[in-house]
């Protein structure tokens, strides 16, 4: 009894292990790298510390033909409903050496947020214009959206 116990206890722990695969997005592309950290370099002193040492989130969307990439700095503790389903979603955008938490605008859907409350988001930061010329994805525009 004792053994099948721990069979199904070790094969919950395993199965919920699978689930939390963390997905890695990426452009691809050393000209979109390039921009965004150079954009962030240039407003450092608004973060008051290196860009690679702010907590950024990323919200991604896709928008005619290309995307829209708004960067912003975490905010709140770490019970925040944003940096829990950052931690719960496991999804990150690579961008040259970081690693960005990605959310979708549907994630206001969630059950984190719904019971939270949480009815809009603001998406305030830096934001990125990204088409894809010449089968090679570039920022087409910047914007400060505060």
């Amino acid at each position: 009894m004792k053994l099948a116990i721990f069979l199904i206890l070790v094969s919950i722990l395993f199965c919920s292990c699978l689930t939390s695969e963390k997905i890695n997005y990426s452009f691809n592309s050393r000209s979109v790298d390039d921009t965004v950290i150079q954009f962030l370099k240039n407003h450092e002193k608004i973060h008051q510390a290196p860009y690679q040492q702010t907590k950024w989130f990323a919200l991604l969307r896709e928008s005619d033909g290309g995307f829209e990439l708004i960067l912003s700095e975490r905010f709140g503790d770490k019970e925040h409903p944003n940096n829990r389903l950052i931690r719960k979603t496991s999804r990150s955008l690579l961008i040259d050496n970081l690693r960005i938490p990605v959310l979708f605008e549907s994630d206001i859907l969630s059950s984190e947020m719904r019971k939270e409350k949480v009815g809009a988001i603001n998406w305030g930061g830096y934001y990125f214009k990204i088409e894809k010329v010449e089968y090679q994805y570039k920022v087409v525009q910047t914007a400060i959206l505060f």
